[in-house]
């Protein structure tokens, strides 16, 4: 028997055990990184829960001044004219009754975010001179996922956050 002659098969693509190493591989490294991918992505929807309440609370107490009328912004309430739900807040102009903006707990934006307030108030009024009514501050703390963001507001109307 010559063993010369035999032929060598040349192997095409990948053995079974290969692919399987591969898919072990990439599964374990998927467990490691997806949870360090969606500690930024909820930090980020917290700064934008955020971020629309400051929006919101300069935009009031612009129109105050701009407008010369009263804007309030109303604090988890069904407000008739954003619908039949719980707002998260809204912006009404006090003389008129007229909703400047709504925004609704059950959007997308509130997913898995609570929010608490530092007193048992449940609306805020800036006066046509842009200053609040209030004598007292106002701490809005927003929590998803053991991350917090605070919005501060404070008895002249100034708004400020920290994290």
């Amino acid at each position: 028997m010559k063993m010369g002659n035999q032929k060598k098969l040349k192997q095409n693509g990948l053995s079974l055990v290969e692919l399987l190493i591969t898919l072990v591989v990439i599964s374990i490294i998927s467990t490691i990184a997806i949870p360090n991918l969606s500690k930024p992505i909820n930090k980020n929807n917290l700064l934008a829960v955020r971020d629309s309440l400051v929006r919101d609370l300069n935009h009031a107490k612009n129109s105050a001044s701009r407008m010369g009328v009263s804007i309030q912004i109303v604090f988890n309430k069904i407000v008739t004219g954003c619908g039949n739900e719980t707002m998260a807040w809204a912006l009404i102009r006090v003389s008129t009754n007229e909703i400047l903006r709504c925004q609704p707990k059950s959007s997308n934006l509130f997913y898995k975010t609570t929010m608490t307030f530092s007193k048992p108030i449940t609306e805020w009024t800036y006066l046509p001179n842009g200053l609040s009514n209030s004598k007292e501050d106002m701490k809005i703390t927003f929590t998803r996922e053991s991350n917090d963001e605070i919005v501060n507001i404070f008895a002249g109307g100034f708004i400020n956050y920290e994290n």
